[in-house]
């Protein structure tokens, strides 16, 4: 531990934690380091601190450093959530976001965190789509069933949230969870 005298200095001290570690440190735009960082001597005044990792979203903040030691604990967002799609082989795509996710019910697709756009279609009828919240680190099974009309599946689509049907001519061919 290094020791640096604060009272009547032209400095103060920064120490950055993050949980994961090994995240980049800018400051001012200038790399220096990666957490944790436990000394980091920073001029009086207002400066602007990044914290950047692959895979997480970016912390960006402007903060006014006094004349003291400031500590900052921080936990990464993740910016990615999972979805896979299983379509018991049916001949049905799927896009997330115009990207196509393969009928492969044990491969999960990286989808970015936000406000997402599933868009189905199934043989050669019109597609659908919907949108959908995506959260941090969670994983998403888009399951399909298909059949004609039946009260089970018109029941289903008017309780369970966020699910869509596959429509001609009023007749429901199958339903779409989210």
């Amino acid at each position: 531990m290094v020791i640096y005298p604060l009272f009547n200095a032209d400095h103060s001290i920064l120490e950055i934690i993050t949980k994961p570690d090994n995240a980049f440190v800018y400051f001012n735009d200038s790399l220096v380091g990666t957490t944790p960082i436990y000394d980091l001597i920073i001029p009086l005044g207002l400066h602007e601190i990044k914290i950047e990792k692959d895979d997480y979203i970016k912390y960006e903040r402007k903060f006014n450093f006094q004349r003291k030691k400031t500590k900052w604990n921080y936990n990464l967002t993740y910016k990615y959530g999972f979805v896979n799609s299983n379509v018991n082989g049916l001949d049905i795509n799927l896009k997330v976001n115009g990207i196509e996710v393969l009928n492969d019910d044990k491969q999960f697709v990286k989808t970015e965190i936000g406000n997402s756009t599933f868009e189905a279609s199934w043989k050669n009828e019109k597609s659908i789509s919907r949108y959908f919240k995506i959260e941090p680190e969670k994983y998403y099974s888009v399951v399909y069933k298909t059949d004609y009309f039946t009260p089970v599946y018109m029941l289903e689509s008017m309780i369970i949230p966020g699910s869509g049907q596959f429509t001609d001519d009023a007749q429901i061919k199958g339903v779409l969870y989210f």
